[in-house]
């Protein structure tokens, strides 16, 4: 069974991000989705004046209220609702997937508009950063039409010890799409057959063509690349050239997960 984590917070943010895993797990044999919401431990009204509701009552509601997303988003996918009380979004999750397990975590992220979009958003990041499992960025504009092509952007750097392959593998087992091995290098050096080579052993039997782009800004070059190409998610490991940092720095003029419709799975070595 393929169980797949979605965060709900009823946000518009993680409702796309919940109907995006939904349509994909159809696609996928023997897939469960967990809904997962975490209420604050203390209850209060729009004045700040706490609540008197008990926590199983505020669990009740929240059941509820995802199992109203599930029908609202077209789910038909088996799943299973969890709610937990908690300060941290992301401490919850983290222990739910080291105490539960999880084969994939589905988390949207939007850059800028309602501040619980920008929560979202931030929850996601702080989860790949916890390296807690494989994370799926789901960016606003997304909306799952299959993955049939799919590009790891890599350094080639360390190969053997900084590849994910097991993370990655298992990813591309599941959707058997065609894979695009990008480097991105502002002097355009080809990549030595040896480090090809070890590439290409960890991530068989996936062996994607090797693309060097030539680009003095990695990101440019990257969504450049995904255009061209018809890429329907990026896989990326954001130890190896700190892709997402400078993808969500809010200072970065063009951030690609929040101006595009392409996922990203961020997965750590």
């Amino acid at each position: 069974m393929t169980t797949i984590l979605v965060p709900v917070d009823f946000s518009e943010t993680s409702k796309n991000a919940a109907r995006f895993a939904s349509d994909m797990a159809k696609s996928i044999a023997d897939a469960h989705l967990v809904f997962y919401h975490v209420f604050d431990p203390i209850a209060a009204g729009s004045d700040g004046t706490p609540l008197d509701i008990s926590v199983e009552d505020r669990k009740k509601i929240a059941m509820l209220a995802i199992n109203n997303v599930s029908a609202e988003i077209g789910n038909t996918t088996e799943f299973s609702a969890v709610v937990v009380e908690g300060n941290s979004l992301v401490d919850k999750m983290v222990e739910y997937v080291r105490m539960e397990g999880s084969d994939l975590v589905v988390m949207g992220i939007t850059g800028s508009g309602a501040l619980d979009a920008i929560l979202m958003g931030s929850n996601a990041l702080k989860m790949v950063k916890q390296a807690a499992g494989a994370v799926l960025i789901i960016p606003p504009q997304a909306s799952y039409k299959g993955i049939k092509k799919v590009a790891f952007a890599t350094d080639f750097k360390d190969v053997k010890s900084s590849t994910p392959s097991r993370q990655i593998r298992s990813f591309l087992g599941l959707f058997k799409p065609e894979l695009q091995i990008v480097h991105v290098s502002s002097d355009g050096v080809a990549v030595s057959s040896e480090e090809k080579e070890q590439l290409s052993e960890l991530l068989a039997p996936f062996n994607g063509r090797v693309n060097i782009i030539r680009n003095d800004n990695f990101l440019d070059g990257l969504e450049s690349f995904t255009q061209a190409e018809n890429i329907d998610c990026i896989i990326t490991v954001p130890r190896q050239h700190g892709f997402l940092e400078s993808v969500f720095q809010p200072s970065h003029t063009r951030k690609l997960a929040y101006h595009t419709h392409i996922p990203i799975l961020a997965v750590h070595e």
